[in-house]
């Protein structure tokens, strides 16, 4: 039976790691929510993704196959699907996509996922690391197939990049706020931007009109769930618990955060008031981020090769049994 991809409710944060994915595999993705699927009809129009009202969800992925790719954990699944489950008295098999290495995807709740797609050696020490109870029984290396995607597919989404950021002639000052950030933080880096900079922010998880969304100014906002057309073109970048720290090690973006991260102090440094000593400091962490690559991202030369791992991960999957009931 075949596998499928799934973005469930208005989590726009999964847009990015699951339409390139899917695309790549060539699988159906599943969605729920309109704006979710009108973004990745624009940003990722090769997808093909379906929307269901979610009543319905349950029942159109049992009929689809017995494999479900998502950024959800087991555990939410079972609670969405269970019911639908226990109906057909079988089990969606469950494939695990990490946002990265975030602290909300390497948490203890990660310990009863069957099958995870990893991103290089890293994540698999940070994994074996939370506990010697863990239920993982295959971890798939992919890399960094999502800056592989962006080569792939560069000029078509330079062309979707915000015209205020396109035609901006100042130095771009980037900020991806999380939900660990204070709206705050948006006045203070205006107030500390000098002359000749611009401030672009990309809410990570938007709320429709909440308080980050207020305070970001309309030529400011980057409303797209894209990555890194931006971190390309940014002179720098603030960010503080999020795997964009990591993706801004393939450029030389100079990387900030707003507060001391002695476990990433080779990767940036707290954004200080001074914005030209601060540029000078974090100069010297570029040798250091480019020997961090490697153990952050296992390397691959194209995405037919990271295609082929993944499809043999489902193809074993799918040939097990799914029976629950």
């Amino acid at each position: 039976m075949a596998s499928m991809g799934l973005i469930y409710g208005s989590r726009f944060e999964d847009i990015d790691h699951m339409a390139p994915l899917m695309e790549i595999l060539g699988l159906p993705l599943f969605v729920t929510d309109e704006k979710i699927l009108e973004s990745i009809r624009t940003f990722y129009p090769a997808v093909n993704v379906q929307i269901y009202a979610p009543p319905l969800l349950g029942k159109a992925l049992l009929k689809e196959g017995n494999t479900l790719i998502s950024c959800l954990l087991t555990t939410k699944i079972r609670r969405l699907f269970g019911l639908e489950e226990m109906m057909e008295k079988r089990a969606l098999h469950t494939v695990f996509v990490p946002h990265g290495y975030a602290q909300e995807d390497l948490s203890r709740g990660i310990l009863g996922e069957k099958h995870i797609l990893v991103l290089g050696k890293k994540m698999v020490d940070l994994l074996y690391s939370l506990t010697t109870m863990y239920n993982f029984k295959t971890l798939v290396s992919i890399g960094n197939y999502r800056y592989l995607y962006f080569k792939k597919h560069q000029t078509f989404m330079e062309e979707k990049i915000e015209r205020p950021f396109s035609f901006a002639k100042e130095h771009k000052a980037l900020f991806f706020p999380t939900n660990l950030e204070d709206p705050s933080h948006i006045a203070f880096l205006r107030d500390h931007l000098k002359e000749g900079w611009k401030l672009f922010v990309k809410y990570h998880a938007k709320t429709f009109n909440d308080l980050f969304d207020r305070a970001i100014h309309s030529e400011e906002k980057l409303d797209t769930p894209y990555v890194y057309p931006y971190l390309e073109k940014g002179s720098l970048f603030v960010v503080e618990d999020s795997n964009a720290v990591y993706d801004a090690l393939f450029f030389n973006t100079p990387t900030f955060f707003f507060k001391d991260h002695p476990e990433l102090d080779t990767l940036g440094i707290r954004f200080q008031e001074n914005l030209d000593k601060s540029l000078k400091k974090v100069e010297n962490l570029q040798i250091k981020k480019k020997e961090i690559l490697p153990y952050a991202f296992d390397q691959y030369n194209s995405l037919d090769e990271i295609k082929i791992r993944v499809l043999a991960l489902l193809k074993d999957i799918n040939e097990g049994d799914d029976t629950i009931y």
